[in-house]
């Protein structure tokens, strides 16, 4: 059995005891290196457990990246008149944004759609800024071309040259005096845009050719279109 000096009166006293049977005076043990090594590790460990409490509590605050919040487009559409407010959020109680308003024209690249309401930027690339508009204050590439030709169908009216026009018969009358009068070329973009409007109307693709009749000894040109489909 080791002994050890008691350092209080000088008594052989065993290195297992915790006090020395001569005087009482209580011994301190030494501690080892291995002891010291393994507070050392149970240290690190303690740390390492809180730091992987506190981090994943972090994450769970953090909204998590969808898909459509990295950027990409979804969608194309397009602002249909000047004015149009640009919000912070996805709603009208966000704040309005400090690029200002919209203008007629202008293309809206969607990214996000969230409660009826768009997160977009106005250019293909991402530049780092995107702003919120209420959908249906916008209007698709579509509908966009299908009111450009009503807008088209409304001028031909005006000007005399388009009497009627009846999609769902896929017919339309012309003014013959005008029709006489235009080059082959314009008579090929005028047909083109009734067949347009007529196929947008029936949900198809029409082409269209002309065929001439008299009626009231008044020449009648008859628009006709066919489905190419």
């Amino acid at each position: 059995m080791a002994m050890k000096k008691c350092k209080e009166c000088g008594n052989e006293v065993s290195t297992k005891a915790t006090s020395c049977p001569k005087c009482g005076a209580v011994l301190k043990k030494k501690i080892g290196c291995l002891t010291v090594i393994l507070a050392i590790v149970g240290l690190f460990v303690i740390i390492g457990i809180f730091g992987a409490l506190f981090e994943e509590k972090n994450n769970k605050n953090e909204p998590t990246t969808s898909v459509q919040e990295k950027n990409e487009i979804i969608e194309i559409r397009i602002c249909p008149t000047d004015g149009i407010n640009i919000r912070t959020g996805p709603g009208a109680n966000y704040k309005k944004d400090a690029s200002g308003q919209l203008v007629k024209g202008e293309k809206l690249y969607v990214l996000e759609e969230k409660n009826g309401w768009i997160r977009f930027r106005v250019t293909p690339k991402d530049v780092g800024w995107s702003g919120w508009v209420k959908k249906d204050l916008t209007i698709s590439k579509d509908q966009l071309d299908s009111a450009k030709e009503e807008d088209a169908i409304k001028k031909l009216k005006e000007s005399g040259l388009l009497l009627k026009i009846n999609p769902q018969l896929n017919e339309s009358y012309v003014n013959p005096a005008i029709w006489h009068g235009l080059d082959y070329q314009t008579k090929e973009n005028i047909g083109r845009i009734m067949a347009f409007y007529c196929g947008q109307k029936k949900g198809t693709n029409l082409n269209w050719f002309t065929a001439g009749s008299f009626k009231h000894e008044k020449i009648i040109f008859f628009i006709y279109c066919f489905s190419i489909i």
